[in-house]
């Protein structure tokens, strides 16, 4: 809130009327009242042109990353939208966020298969069904229909359904998003830890953080700790780490990881995601079916031609180096006039 409060402040300051449309979590914690903690915030906003330069003043002053505010999540936008605009006494700024029955929607289409332990979107549904007071699947499927007319809700159908006789409110914390497999294994201590950690790594290709087969194959190339006796079912992370590393890297074309072979990722008991088994076990993938996991990976890379993404604070070191490099030739050739006009040959 204090970072927003900033951006409306600078906004008021430059004259600037800045139109906000937030989704996802944030627009959970602001106008739902829901308890939990957020890195950046998803949002559409106008001017673009004008807010960009602010949201980089805040990001340096709050020392938040720079994408601490991001419209990444336009990809994910219904054919028809539903915002109503949310009263908040914030200067330089209007706030608009998804209705109840549109951002219910987008949570549904989000439930895919999600990594073991992790809850976040599960609680998100429940915490809207509750609210809305939905009582059969069909619902849920003709709100989905009506914003997004084109798509269909994942075909784990037992999932939403136990979401809705389970309507309770539950308590998300999220942490600063790990940019590896490493990185999710090194900082998970428990299997929910480690659902959460992973979705959010995965958070960050599925938005385009990660747009190119060499900055993918950097992500997942290092062999992640093994888990096994870390915590309960530690096992299953492991299995659930290589079958998606083998996974992704078929999907972006790129050579599998070489950890992905290890012979000790392969469970003893068979492990469901869902409890509709008879999908699960028609549509799950290979690597999965091989290690003894029964699940359905979300799409998890959009590659883009052209040259790698770059962050604006690559492009800043970049010009600096330009910079450096143009000042050291003008003074070379300015020491090089000053020896001629010595010798009297200039």
């Amino acid at each position: 809130m204090a970072a927003l409060r900033r951006l409306g402040e600078l906004a008021d300051k430059n004259s600037v009327r800045i139109n906000l449309c937030i989704y996802g979590g944030c627009a959970m914690m602001l106008a739902y009242d829901r308890k939990r903690v957020t890195r950046d915030v998803d949002e559409i906003f106008y001017p673009p042109s004008k807010i960009q330069p602010l949201i980089c003043k805040v990001a340096q002053e709050h020392k938040l990353p720079e994408d601490w505010i991001n419209d990444k999540v336009k990809q994910f936008l219904g054919t028809r939208e539903s915002l109503r605009e949310l009263p908040m006494d914030l200067p330089g700024l209007q706030i608009t966020v998804p209705t109840e029955g549109y951002l219910l929607a987008m949570k549904a289409l989000a439930c895919r298969c999600a990594p073991p332990g992790y809850k976040g979107d599960e609680e998100d549904l429940r915490y809207l069904i509750k609210k809305l007071a939905i009582p059969t699947f069909e619902e849920i499927q003709n709100r989905i229909h009506q914003y997004y007319p084109d798509d269909v809700p994942s075909p784990l159908r037992s999932f939403i359904s136990g979401a809705i006789n389970q309507g309770e409110e539950c308590v998300t914390v999220y942490t600063q998003r790990p940019k590896t497999f490493k990185e999710v294994a090194k900082q998970s201590s428990a299997l929910e830890q480690f659902g959460l950690l992973l979705r959010e790594w995965i958070h960050e290709v599925t938005r385009g953080d990660i747009s190119n087969r060499p900055a993918l194959k950097k992500t997942i190339e290092q062999p992640p700790q093994k888990l096994k006796n870390r915590f309960d079912k530690g096992e299953v992370a492991d299995a659930y780490l290589c079958s998606y590393a083998e996974w992704i890297a078929d999907q972006a074309g790129i050579e599998r990881p070489a950890w992905v072979q290890r012979k000790d990722a392969q469970l003893q008991s068979p492990w469901f995601s869902d409890n509709a088994r008879t999908p699960l076990l028609m549509e799950t993938p290979p690597s999965c079916r091989q290690r003894g996991e029964c699940t359905i990976h979300a799409p998890g890379v959009r590659l883009r031609r052209g040259r790698p993404r770059v962050s604006a604070e690559q492009k800043r070191e970049k010009a600096r180096l330009r910079d450096q490099r143009y000042r050291s030739k003008i003074r070379e050739k300015l020491e090089k006039l000053k020896r001629l006009e010595d010798a009297g040959l200039a």
